[in-house]
């Protein structure tokens, strides 16, 4: 019986994944640092990821690579790619 829940949660987890891929993201990821440059400091936004909204409210996090996350990240809006 734990087989069966698993293997239908692993397939609903897959098919989840499959729509997500087909589909732009509706958020930007971003993690700001400081760094130092000939004027003093500026904050620098560097993109760590996307995220896409899913149909219960929850968010879909997807990181690039292998994140160490020391900070608060935001996400913000994707702007949308309207064909010309």
């Amino acid at each position: 019986m734990e087989e069966e829940t698993l293997n239908s949660e692993e397939s609903a987890d897959s098919s989840m994944s499959e729509a997500i891929n087909a589909t732009q993201p509706d958020y930007i990821a971003k993690q700001y640092r400081r760094i130092r440059t000939r004027d003093g400091w500026a904050s620098r936004g560097e993109r760590i990821g996307v995220a896409w909204q899913q149909a219960n409210g929850s968010l879909c996090i997807r990181l690039n690579g292998a994140q160490v996350i020391s900070n608060d990240f935001y996400l913000f809006q994707a702007e949308s790619q309207s064909p010309e």
